[in-house]
């Protein structure tokens, strides 16, 4: 979290990596998203603080009243301590102390009201501009995991070959075209293309599936154990198996 609150969008956006940077140096195996979270969670807070009827939070003498009440703030220790707490005054505001300073020149209620409209404005800015970079990050995190894990099946054997793609549904959707239908010799001289496999051994494999003669020991499901590590594949890629 930020050591400081900003009430201007634009000079909020200009402090932002050097802000991220000052969080990298204070806090360790932290991310940006970390950062991003806890300055959230201080400017709702600002916000909400700002909120309140002008009437409700200060005196007379543009001191704060003890009208706030703050069990209604859900917040880290770390979040309460920077806005609410003071070591010399137990109902300290630091969001309120910066706008009575502000325009403590002109002591005018007014001025106050108008400072604290802004601030409402700026603080609801910057909540979004945070949540759009939050939203940004998100989207690429997955991205980025899935290029750094890829699963390499190009030494799958013929037979496993077929299996996979029966299991997805291409062996059916190929069968129901007129090309097709019936003829497991062009259905392999394409297929050959695909998987760089012979088309007369992917015919084999072809015919015997088609034909669903379970019993033969060649066919491409007669080994238990090849298909139940096929089938754990789809299922550890969040894919549902065709035969499952």
């Amino acid at each position: 979290m930020s050591k400081e609150i900003i009430y201007s969008i634009k000079e909020y956006q200009e402090k932002y990596n050097s802000s991220l940077d000052k969080y990298f140096l204070e806090y360790k195996e932290i991310e940006e998203i970390d950062f991003i979270n806890d300055e959230i969670e201080k400017y709702n807070i600002c916000l909400r603080l700002v909120n309140f009827p002008i009437d409700k939070i200060f005196n007379t003498f543009w001191r704060v009243e003890y009208g706030i009440n703050l069990k209604s703030f859900t917040i880290s220790q770390e979040t309460y301590d920077f806005i609410f707490a003071d070591e010399n005054d137990e109902y300290y505001y630091k969001i309120y102390n910066d706008i009575v300073e502000t325009s403590r020149t002109s002591g005018a209620k007014i001025d106050i009201e108008k400072k604290i409209k802004q601030a409402r404005l700026m603080f609801a800015k910057i909540i979004s501009f945070l949540e759009t970079k939050k939203t940004e990050l998100e989207i690429q995190i997955p991205k980025t995991v899935l290029e750094l894990e890829p699963l390499d099946l190009s030494d799958t054997s013929a037979v496993e070959k077929i299996i996979y793609l029966n299991e997805l549904g291409i062996i059916d959707f190929l069968r129901t075209k007129p090309e097709f239908m019936g003829s497991a010799n062009l259905m392999a001289t394409f297929l050959s293309a695909i998987t760089d496999e012979k088309a007369a051994t992917l015919q084999t494999s072809i015919n015997r599936l088609i034909n669903n003669d379970t019993e033969d020991k060649n066919h491409p499901y007669k080994a238990k154990g090849t298909v139940n590590k096929i089938r754990q594949t789809f299922v550890n890629k969040n894919i549902k198996p065709k035969t499952s």
